[in-house]
C-alpha cells in the first residue's frame, strides 16, 4: 500500500482514498487480502493512520 501513499495524504476523507484505489484496480477481494471486508473498510482504516500533509508542501518526485 505503500505506492497509495500520496493519494492518502492528500485525501479529505475516506471515499476520496476509497475511489482512488477502486481507480487503481482494487476491488473487496483485494481489500480481504488486507483483512477488511471491502474497499472502503480499507480506505477508512488508511485515511485514519495516515497523517495529513501540511498544505503547500511539495511532493518529492
Amino acid at each position: 500500500m505503500h505506492h497509495h501513499r500520496d493519494l492518502c495524504e492528500r485525501a479529505v476523507s475516506p471515499l476520496e482514498i476509497a475511489a482512488g484505489l477502486e481507480a487503481h484496480g482494487l476491488t473487496d477481494r483485494t481489500a480481504a487480502r488486507y483483512r477488511h471486508r471491502h474497499v472502503f473498510a480499507l480506505a477508512e482504516e488508511l485515511y485514519a493512520r495516515t497523517p495529513a500533509r501540511p498544505a503547500g508542501s511539495a511532493v518529492a518526485v
